[in-house]
Parts: C-alpha cells; sequence; structure tokens
C-alpha cells in the first residue's frame, strides 16, 4: 500500500507551492517516522507522526537563538544570555555561515593579557537551570590573528552558580600537529576513574577548528551524581560520533546537576595574540530528545545534520519548526526523531524519489 506526504519545494520562482509524494510506508518495528504534514519550508512548523518518539514534558528547548533579531555589535544579554569577559559576546555579520538564511551570528572576542583582567575569557551563558542531562547544539568558527595558534581552547562548559568546579567541558588543543578533541571533568583523568581522552575515531585533521564552521553537538548526563559512575558523555563533531563515553564519572562528589551551561567561555590566548570564536544556531535543552535533519537516511551515515525546534511533543506526533541551516533546500533530505535516550529513528525522506511521484495540489 502506499501512502502520501504533504510537503513544499521551492520552484526557481520565489513561490512555495504545495506538493505530494508517494512512498512505501516503513515497515521496520519501534521508533519510526510515518509521515510528515505541512509545508515544507524554512521557518515553516510541520507534524511530524510516528511511533515511540517517547516523552518530552516540555517540548521546546531551553534556548534556541539565531541571532537574527539583535543589531550587529549588540551584547547577547538582549536575548536573555547572561554574558561577561572583557570583551562580551555581541551579534555580528562577520563570518557567516554560506548557504544560511541568517544575516547575524555571536562573536565571542578573545585577547592576550592579564587573566585577572578577563582577556581570556568571552562568555554567554545560562544560569538556574540545575539540571543533570543537557543537549548542547551550535555551529561554531574559530579564528586567531596570528600564529601559534591558542592551545587550549574550551567552547562548552558545565559549571555550578558561577563557579569554576566542579565543571565539565569540550576541549580542543594541539592544532599545530593534529586537532585532538577532549572532555574533561575538574582535570580529572580517565585512569584516575573520572574521564578525559582524545576522540575514539583518532585526532581531527589539522586545522579542522580554525577559519570554518564546524558543527558541534555535546550530550552529557550526571547519572545520579555524586561521583556515581553511571554517567554519559557523547559528542558529535560535523555529523561523526566523536567521543563516547558510558558509565563514567561526569560530576563531582556531593554535586548532582549543573546550574549553568556556558558558551565562547576560555581561550589560552597568551602569548599567542586575539583569538575570535563565532556561534550560530544555539540550540541548548536538559533532555536529548530531539529532531534533526541530514543528508543521507542513517543517523550517523549524515556528514550534515542541522537541528530543528520542537513546539510541542508526544509520542506519536511532534510539531516542529524546520531550519534548513546552510541546506539549500529540504528536498532529498531525511528528517530524524531521536528520544532522550539517543536512540534514532530511520530517516523519513523530505522529497520526491523521482518527479515522475509529484502531483501539485491546487
Amino acid at each position: 500500500m502506499k501512502v502520501r506526504h504533504l510537503a513544499a519545494v521551492i520552484l526557481s520562482m520565489p513561490v512555495a507551492v504545495s506538493l505530494i509524494w508517494e512512498v512505501s510506508p516503513l515497515a521496520a518495528p519501534g521508533l519510526a517516522v510515518s509521515a510528515v504534514s505541512g509545508t515544507v519550508a524554512h521557518g515553516a512548523i510541520v507534524t511530524v507522526s510516528g511511533a515511540l518518539f517517547g516523552s518530552k514534558p516540555v517540548a521546546a528547548p531551553v534556548k534556541y537563538d539565531d541571532f537574527q533579531n539583535l543589531s550587529v555589535g549588540q551584547d547577547l544579554n538582549a536575548n536573555g544570555w547572561v554574558t561577561a569577559g572583557y570583551y562580551p559576546p555581541v551579534a555580528s555579520n562577520a563570518n557567516l555561515r554560506s548557504g544560511t538564511p541568517f544575516t547575524r551570528n555571536a562573536h565571542s572576542r578573545f585577547e592576550s593579557g592579564p587573566f585577572q583582567y578577563a582577556h581570556d575569557v568571552s562568555n554567554f551563558r545560562l544560569v538556574g537551570l540545575n539540571a543533570s542531562r543537557y543537549y548542547v547544539d551550535a555551529w561554531h568558527y574559530f579564528h586567531v590573528d596570528a600564529d601559534p595558534q591558542p592551545q587550549n581552547i574550551k567552547p562548552i562548559r558545565f559549571h555550578q552558580n558561577d563557579a569554576g568546579a566542579p565543571n565539565a567541558y569540550l576541549n580542543f588543543y594541539t592544532p599545530d600537529t593534529s586537532d585532538s578533541l577532549a572532555c574533561g571533568r575538574d582535570g580529572v583523568s580517565l585512569a584516575d576513574g573520572a574521564w578525559f581522552g582524545n576522540s575514539p575515531t583518532g585526532s581531527l585533521p589539522s586545522g579542522a577548528w580554525y577559519d570554518h564552521w564546524i558543527h558541534v553537538q555535546y550530550l552529557i548526563d550526571a547519572g545520579s551524581g555524586n561521583n556515581a559512575f553511571d554517567g554519559s558523555c557523547v559528542v558529535y563533531i560535523n555529523g561523526a560520533l566523536r567521543y563516547d563515553h558510558r558509565n563514567i564519572a561526569t560530576i563531582g562528589s556531593g554535586f548532582y546537576t549543573w546550574p549553568e551551561v556556558y558558551l565562547g567561555n576560555y581561550v589560552r590566548t597568551d602569548p599567542h595574540g586575539g583569538a575570535h570564536a563565532y556561534w550560530e544556531s544555539v540550540y541548548v535543552d536538559r533532555s536529548w530528545a530531539r529532531v534533526e535533519i541530514g543528508d543521507a537516511p542513517v543517523y550517523n551515515a549524515c556528514t550534515h545534520r542541522e537541528v530543528q525546534v520542537p513546539v510541542a511533543w508526544s509520542d506519536t506526533s511532534i510539531s516542529v519548526q524546520l531550519n534548513r541551516g546552510s541546506f539549500p533546500s529540504f528536498s532529498a533530505l531525511y528528517l530524524f526523531v531521536v528520544d532522550a535516550q539517543n536512540n534514532t529513528s530511520p530517516g523519513f525522506r523530505l522529497g520526491p524519489t523521482s518527479p515522475a511521484n509529484l502531483r501539485i495540489i491546487r
């Protein structure tokens, strides 16, 4: 039996029209998408139907910010972030991600100088969250004004209330040889019973973090907390699983949650000179449950994914505001629903298999 699904494509003229196409229904049991209805266009809200999406008590993320409402140079605190540093992060129109509809991003600026003057810090953060589990999804661009490049860069960090420890972070370093990815907690090594280490899939190519946009997805869970070995840390870089540690202690003794999420954070610039971090499409949530689109039918085979913004969520239906990111259109992409345990559905194709299967609704 065939089923029909509704979508939209953009023709050579700047007009969106509704179309339907025919595909075979998904036969695999379990977490799956069976239909997407509504006009498929950037910023539009569509309904995703299926099974075993699981629960997400608050559908929307804690924060999604594309910074489009800000004026160039405006402090990000205008959008509800807490900002800090010698140069607090501001909205920018420099180094925009090619192919997106966006004309703004966020800019964190770091300069060499005495640490007590916070030249190495340019934060925008969320406070008062008190969650033990987070999902952070963002596009990140890093530039240095002159060689040598900084050796210690922590773009994402989970903190206690305005305190340095205990904290957990994403770290990249040693860019002069190869770009290594690490995740750390309070400076404790994996051998000492916590976790710290390079990417399980090897170092990234030299310079991979510099002067182009990369996609970071960071999943962390404190488990039961209090230094218990039931936490998790998972990191994807540009769609590839780069870090995956389970049943580990992710938070120190006496602690159970991270109240604050920092972005921009820290760059050890001295004596390296100025450095700049740019951010786009920043998504922060207390749940790992989410919706994404990608360029392959299998989640881990995607080389490019973009997070979508849910506005309603049930076990069988999700309403989501579409974000095409730097994809030129939604045609021939795949939609994935990911549940709270990071299990992914098979990709649901958001486009026709051939023009012959299209029929315009008038």
